[in-house]
């Protein structure tokens, strides 16, 4: 199975994960961007030093193929491109998984629950703020299962 593949599978596994605000921890919360930074990390892909939405989009932006839509692209949010505030992880060319719903009042437990805010699928256009896509420019390997 590809390093991709194996991605969207631990991708998978964190549906229903509770939102929070600036989490980078998949047991206590996770937010946007801890999220794909936990699912490139664990197929070993090269991240920025600062991992955030913003920080993602400009080191892929270079990094990567801009407007490739399909499995292991990155979907950007934003007002701009230079004010990004969301991103979430491609399943193929139409739906995305992300941390979504969170915002920074997402900071208990509870929190979560209150603004169903939690790792989910949706339409890849499902905010009306969509910057763009970016497929990145992924090791070329092949993981054992």
């Amino acid at each position: 199975m590809t390093g991709i593949g194996i991605m969207i599978q631990y991708a998978l596994s964190f549906l229903g994960t509770p939102y929070k605000w600036g989490g980078s921890n998949p047991i206590s919360g996770i937010d946007c961007s801890g999220f794909v930074q936990e699912c490139l990390m664990a197929v070993g892909e090269d991240l920025p030093n600062d991992n955030n939405a913003q920080s993602f989009y400009d080191h892929f932006l270079l990094n990567g193929t801009v407007g490739k839509y399909g499995m292991g692209a990155l979907a950007f949010y934003g007002k701009s491109p230079k004010e990004i505030t969301h991103i979430v992880l491609l399943l193929n060319s139409n739906l995305a998984i992300g941390a979504n719903g969170g915002s920074s009042k997402v900071l208990m437990p509870g929190d979560a629950d209150k603004f169903n805010a939690f790792v989910k699928i949706r339409p890849v256009d499902y905010r009306p703020d969509l910057i763009g896509v970016i497929m990145p420019k992924y090791k070329q390997r092949t993981l054992g299962v």
